[in-house]
């Protein structure tokens, strides 16, 4: 709700006026940009930006060096910061810069061995590709994020980028595939108790059935 985001913003920019230069400041720096994404998006890019220069810092410092555990955090708030500035840059409609920024998350997370985040970026790669009309690159990378997905067991993962393969054979035209994959979504959706997920599956079955008259 409005009020719950509202309580968000609020919460995180008291934080930020007392956050020391650690790797909460990184987190919340990127969380606070993610609120405002649909708002200010701008102010967003800003954010994070200013997410990922801390995180350089934090990874390159004595600290860091001394203690894996603060740089891998580091290292995660960078990838975090690329790849939530890829989502922003795609609202506003530059996929080239969304692509670059995914990328370098992408490459992050893939250093860190950070599975989900992996799967995570490959289906975002996925959705820049399908925004930008290149359906063979987006099923490529769809079908990547799936089978990282599968290999941790992530089944609310399983579902998007199953569902998305669906959207890709629908747009092609292909009602057999896509209905073949809006159904292995919907019953992943039912596995994991995903209302919202069932209801965009069922719309999108219906709406291949409605193509086929």
């Amino acid at each position: 709700s409005a009020f719950s985001q509202t309580n968000a913003i609020d919460s995180l920019t008291t934080l930020l006026k007392t956050d020391k230069e650690d790797t909460n400041k990184v987190n919340h720096l990127n969380d606070l940009g993610w609120e405002l994404m649909y708002i200010n998006p701008d102010t967003s890019i800003l954010l994070a930006n200013e997410a990922f220069e801390l995180a350089i810092r934090i990874a390159g410092s004595s600290s860091a060096t001394k203690n894996s555990m603060i740089k891998k955090a580091a290292q995660k708030g960078m990838a975090q910061s690329n790849s939530d500035l890829g989502l922003y840059y795609e609202l506003k409609g530059d996929y080239s810069l969304s692509l670059a920024y995914h990328f370098k998350a992408l490459e992050i997370r893939e250093t860190l061995n950070d599975k989900k985040g992996i799967a995570s970026s490959l289906n975002n790669i996925g959705n820049i590709y399908y925004y930008q009309g290149d359906y063979p690159k987006a099923l490529e990378y769809f079908f990547k994020a799936l089978k990282t997905n599968e290999e941790t067991g992530n089944k609310n993962g399983i579902a998007l980028n199953l569902g998305n393969i669906g959207n890709i054979y629908y747009d092609q035209g292909d009602y057999p595939k896509a209905l073949e994959y809006y159904f292995k979504a919907l019953k992943m959706n039912e596995v994991t108790g995903n209302k919202n997920g069932m209801a965009l599956n069922l719309g999108n079955i219906g709406n291949v059935y409605y193509s086929q008259a």
